[in-house]
């Protein structure tokens, strides 16, 4: 039986400890000219860059992989992000138990697993859970 709320504990524990390793955001995209695109602190100065990605940019059907789109989805997704994302799972973990309580009490139709109902409940946050844990769903 998958333990939801440990599970989204975890991937906020993950997101958390990431984020604060980072330099703090947010961050901004040097607006220069180039293949590569650097990526800046608070600061102003670079903390990464980004380059064009070569299994993108149009083979396929794929029209991803610019060193822009790449620094975007970075800028976007900065540590102060990821920590809001963290507390939010947190505050889903600790009303799971209840929840749980409360599936299992009497009068509730039996014929539910509470495991399944809590998946459907909380499809959302634990697909963002299993996405920063890199774990795939339970069949």
């Amino acid at each position: 039986m998958t333990d939801h709320a440990d599970l989204l504990r975890q991937a906020a524990a993950k997101a958390r400890e990431t984020a604060n390793s980072a330099p703090p955001g947010p961050y901004e995209i040097d607006p220069g000219p180039g293949y590569h695109r650097q990526i800046l602190g608070t600061d102003g100065d670079p903390i990464a860059a980004t380059r064009q990605w070569p299994g993108g940019l149009g083979y396929d059907g794929d029209d991803t992989g610019s060193a822009e789109q790449t620094a975007a989805h970075i800028v976007l997704w900065h540590p102060g992000v990821a920590l809001a994302v963290a507390a939010w799972l947190d505050t889903v973990a600790r009303g799971i138990p209840a929840f749980r309580s409360a599936l299992t009490a009497p009068g509730w139709d039996e014929g539910d697993d509470p495991g399944e109902v809590i998946e459907q409940q909380y499809r959302h946050q634990l697909t963002v859970a299993r996405a920063l844990l890199n774990e795939p769903k339970e069949n």
